[in-house]
């Protein structure tokens, strides 16, 4: 548990926490902080389909799978095009979704970023 985060603390990539029941955000790396140009505060009052923008209009909260190519919206109202990665997992007895959001389109191999070795 504390190596996972770790790393989400400590990531090169943007990271956000996602409450796996409400959709909000509930916590976010300096990497996405400074990416998406809000404080932790801000972040904390939205939920994750306001940063994403996915042309599958059933997306909603965390009812739907997290990956593949989504355009994000930043805090100064311009968007980017990403690729969004997700993990659910159980964190101090939560259960969340924390998404890996990466800018550039570059294949990455997602299933080894939070490998144990």
């Amino acid at each position: 548990m504390l190596n996972f985060i770790r790393i989400f603390r400590t990531s090169a990539f943007n990271m956000l926490m996602i409450d796996f029941s409400t959709g909000r955000i509930i916590d976010a790396n300096d990497t996405a902080l400074k990416f998406y140009g809000y404080t932790k505060t801000q972040l904390s009052d939205f939920e994750i389909n306001r940063l994403l923008i996915s042309s599958n209009k059933h997306h909603t909260n965390c009812s739907f799978k997290f990956e593949g190519d989504f355009k994000t919206k930043l805090s100064d109202d311009s968007t980017k095009n990403v690729l969004v990665c997700h993990v659910i997992t159980e964190i101090f007895g939560n259960k969340v979704v924390v998404l890996i959001i990466q800018e550039n389109q570059k294949k990455l191999n997602w299933p080894t970023l939070f490998s144990s070795n």
